[in-house]
Parts: structure tokens; C-alpha cells; sequence
């Protein structure tokens, strides 16, 4: 038996200089961390260019970044994730 509960994510408001470029600046760095693990696919890659939203971006750089259970637990349960 498993017990869950839905977590609604709110919306991370309108988007400002630095929330773009914290967004960039983790893109960039998820590219090159993937790349340097042997990693990095094409898929993730096309995906990853195509986020916009900061949650959703911090989901899939954590879940792909080959983490122990408990890291990537932590990275995935950061709320909210931009303070906008």
C-alpha cells in the first residue's frame, strides 16, 4: 500500500534578466557535467534546450544526473524551486 500526495508546483511568475540567466547558466553547466559523465545524448540534450521553466529544468537535470537515491531526492523535493 502506498500513500501519495500530489504537489502542485506554482507557477514561477513572470520571468526576469536573472531568471533567464540563472536558467542559461544551468543549462550550460548541465551540458557540460552530462558531457563529462558520458551522458549526454542527444535526446537529453533536444529536451533540455526546450525548457523554459525552472522547475520542470531542475526535474530533468536531477534526474539525470546519475545521483545517489537520496541527492537527487533532495534536488527533486526543492520548493519552490526560483524565487521569481
Amino acid at each position: 500500500m502506498v500513500r501519495i500526495q500530489r504537489v502542485v508546483e506554482p507557477p514561477a511568475g513572470e520571468s526576469n534578466l536573472e531568471t533567464e540567466a540563472l536558467i542559461r547558466s544551468v543549462k550550460e553547466q548541465s551540458e557540460k557535467v552530462l558531457s563529462l559523465k558520458g551522458i549526454l545524448s542527444p535526446d537529453v540534450l533536444g529536451v533540455l534546450d526546450q525548457i523554459e521553466e525552472p522547475g520542470r529544468l531542475a526535474d530533468l537535470v536531477a534526474s539525470n544526473l546519475k545521483l545517489k537515491i537520496e541527492e537527487a531526492q533532495n534536488i527533486l523535493e526543492t520548493f519552490p524551486p526560483c524565487s521569481g
